[in-house]
């Protein structure tokens, strides 16, 4: 488990950290994003609905069978998260080479 905390479908799986590699904390994640031209009443509309649509505990549950674990932020948390997800992986990247074609 490459995340700060053990996953709660497979609770006997240490993390990296706590088998002596604290500095691999990497998690997979997915969000929707909007063109930057969208009107902020609509990025205010889809966010507060998405927000809502993952708060119910039919869609909760589905995610959690994937494995996934719901939060559901809304867009102002979401867009600080990309930008610090950028920040701390964009060097890297940056240093592979690798680019997105």
């Amino acid at each position: 488990m490459t995340g700060a905390t053990r996953h709660a479908s497979l609770p006997d799986v240490p993390t990296f950290a706590q088998t002596g590699y604290p500095a691999l904390d990497a998690k997979s994640w997915f969000g929707l994003f909007a063109p930057a031209s969208t009107p902020p009443a609509i990025v205010a509309l889809l966010s507060n609905e998405i927000a809502a649509s993952v708060r119910d505990p039919a869609v909760q549950a589905r995610l959690k069978e994937l494995g996934a674990e719901p939060i559901g932020d809304k867009h102002d948390a979401f867009q600080a998260y990309v930008a610090q997800e950028v920040t701390r992986w964009g060097g890297l990247v940056e240093k592979s080479g690798a680019s997105a074609e």
